[in-house]
């Protein structure tokens, strides 16, 4: 039968009424099963794993019924010097090679030395080494200098086309936060009693909300509620 029909069987059939292992069977330990699935080379090579693969290109091992799968890397080391991963920490390669499960180029660092080391071998694109990045630098450092002169986000973000959430982040310093400019949160003008009233008017006369909005430095939305209340 399949693998999969085995599982099915297996996890159905009480231990007492499987059948007993063929004689001269042998069961294979933990090491020769992983070590099996692991291309060996010279000692300062690395060592592909050749199972199965998880997320970010790092080796997956099922170790247990217990453990369950764990990642190839963190097993080879384990193996090797008899010490499981601590609680809290990582098993960082320091080949840069995540499928690689050579235990000289395996060691346990904590989430601060991992980070450390991904940004050092420069992992961790940012800005327009982004796949997905919208903007460069410039245009960010544009948006925060016009948004901060007095221009709507409403009106920054159509014409760069991003979402008003995602200036909304640019300009508080949530994303680009090494980009230059200005950031911070743009207090609302405060508006005097004639300029409401000014404004009532106009909106009164035809003038849209969107228009007023960049007459007088604020949000369309703040010019709509404005221009609803009672003087």
């Amino acid at each position: 039968m399949c693998r999969n029909h085995y599982q099915q069987w297996r996890l159905s059939t009480p231990k007492d009424q499987r059948p007993p292992a063929r004689p001269g069977a042998s069961r294979l330990s933990i090491d020769e099963r992983f070590w099996q699935r692991v291309q060996k080379g010279g000692s300062d090579e690395c060592w592909p794993w050749l199972g199965a693969h998880g997320g970010y290109g790092h080796g997956m091992f099922w170790f247990s019924a217990e453990r369950k799968r764990e990642s190839a890397h963190a097993i080879a080391l384990e193996l090797a010097t008899g010490i499981r991963r601590p609680a809290g920490m990582y098993c960082c390669h320091r080949c840069d090679n995540p499928p690689c499960c050579n235990p000289a180029h395996l060691y346990y660092g904590t989430p601060r030395q991992n980070g450390a080391d991904m940004v050092g071998r420069a992992r961790n694109p940012r800005g327009v080494g982004k796949h997905n990045a919208l903007l460069s630098e410039a245009q960010v450092v544009e948006i925060r200098t016009r948004y901060f002169a007095g221009e709507t986000a409403a009106a920054l973000a159509a014409e760069f086309g991003i979402r008003p959430g995602h200036l909304s982040n640019i300009t508080r310093g949530r994303m680009w936060k090494y980009a230059g400019g200005p950031v911070g949160i743009k207090r609302v003008p405060k508006l005097s009693q004639a300029q409401r009233a000014e404004m009532r008017a106009r909106r009164a006369a035809g003038a849209s909300a969107k228009e007023l909005a960049a007459v007088y430095g604020i949000s369309p939305s703040y010019a709509r509620n404005l221009t609803r209340r009672a003087a």
